[in-house]
């Protein structure tokens, strides 16, 4: 049986797959495709945490997001969270989250920078900033956060992965993303040249 947060995490993503596949094709083509079991368990033995039940069922659904396009360049119409962070996959997870374990300094209390037991799991790609959630024991388990280099990390949004990406989908149903094209422009609904579906993307403001 799931548990509360991996049902709201797979009803979240049947949300937002249904959204894309109806408004923005070309963003729903980014998201990439399951990771298996011995990706997830080596990302937890690299980092030695354990991911919350909520992060394994959204990593065995996508493997986070393609950032970029087959020519290498940095893929406008990925699929972002409305923070404008993309979901990272269990490699990319590993990466960023060891890298911010290796600028940290001393300072790994209750109120750090960043703590040991924290998880990067979206990123602003520009930037260090982006998604964490909480691997260390105890009733934080499993909370998400915001990283942001300069005022390190904040843990007021929702409270798990299963919320925040119901949030997403409400987000998109309530139509609080922008619609373009493929030269990056908005969509004008009522332009009757405006972009077929098949080459539309949705992003944040």
């Amino acid at each position: 049986m799931r548990s509360g947060d991996e049902a709201r995490v797979h009803a979240a993503w049947d949300r937002i797959e249904t959204w894309l596949a109806a408004n923005a094709p070309r963003t729903l083509a980014t998201l990439s495709g399951p990771a298996d079991e011995d990706d997830v368990r080596g990302a937890e033995r690299a980092l030695e945490v354990t991911f919350p039940p909520g992060l394994v069922a959204s990593l065995r659904r996508h493997n986070g997001v393609r950032g970029e396009t087959p020519e290498g360049n940095v893929d406008p119409a990925a699929f972002c969270l409305p923070s404008e962070d993309r979901l990272l996959s269990t490699e990319e997870i590993v990466a960023r989250t060891r890298f911010l374990r290796s600028v940290q300094g001393d300072d790994a209390g209750a109120g750090a920078w960043w703590h040991p037991g924290y998880v990067q799991i979206g990123s602003y790609d520009i930037t260090a900033d982006g998604t964490v959630v909480d691997c260390r024991e105890g009733d934080g388990h499993g909370r998400t956060g915001a990283f942001s280099r300069t005022s390190g990390t904040d843990f007021t949004g929702p409270a798990s992965l299963g919320l925040l990406l119901v949030a997403t989908a409400d987000a998109l149903q309530q139509g609080r993303g922008t619609l373009i094209d493929l030269d990056e422009e908005e969509i004008d609904e009522d332009d009757p040249d405006a972009a077929p579906l098949a080459e539309r993307a949705v992003i944040w403001d």
